[in-house]
């Protein structure tokens, strides 16, 4: 990661993007270091601007910063940092939210959500598979954040 001829990089931030394949994207990442180059990140999601300026100013050279952030205006154009950030076709990733989050796989967060939708019966997405739900939500006037 950081021994090409085009960049001169010490820090590679990767600013994780819900449902946009970042979990496998850390596992590449991490598969690919080099023998004592540190990755760093979590468990704290979302810091606060000066928080995540000092952890990743802080992190030793060569290394890694791998969460779900904000981006730093400030680093961009400093040639010690590249930055990463995946996005994913927002259809496609609302379709992937929509299964995570009453997947069997979460417990009861998503016996919660199972829940919240049978109790709703405005939208109408219980036991819906996701394309049906979306007519049915356009039809009753919801959002995708109402179901």
């Amino acid at each position: 990661i950081f021994n090409t001829s085009r960049h001169t990089a010490r820090i590679l931030v990767y600013n994780r993007v819900g449902k946009a394949g970042s979990t496998t994207m850390m596992s590449v990442v991490r598969a690919s270091l080099p023998p004592g180059i540190q990755s760093i990140g979590g468990p704290t999601y979302f810091l606060n601007h000066h928080k995540l300026l000092q952890k990743i100013t802080g992190i030793v050279k060569p290394g890694v910063y791998m969460n779900h952030d904000q981006c730093l205006p400030e680093l961009l154009d400093q040639e010690d940092y590249a930055w990463i950030n995946l996005v994913r076709e927002p259809v496609a990733r609302m379709q992937s939210l929509y299964y995570y989050r009453t997947s069997s796989k979460r417990g009861h967060r998503a016996t919660a959500v199972i829940q919240k939708m049978k109790l709703d019966k405005r939208c109408g997405c219980f036991k819906l598979e996701f394309d049906a739900c979306v007519r049915t939500m356009k039809v009753n006037g919801c959002s995708f954040g109402n179901s």
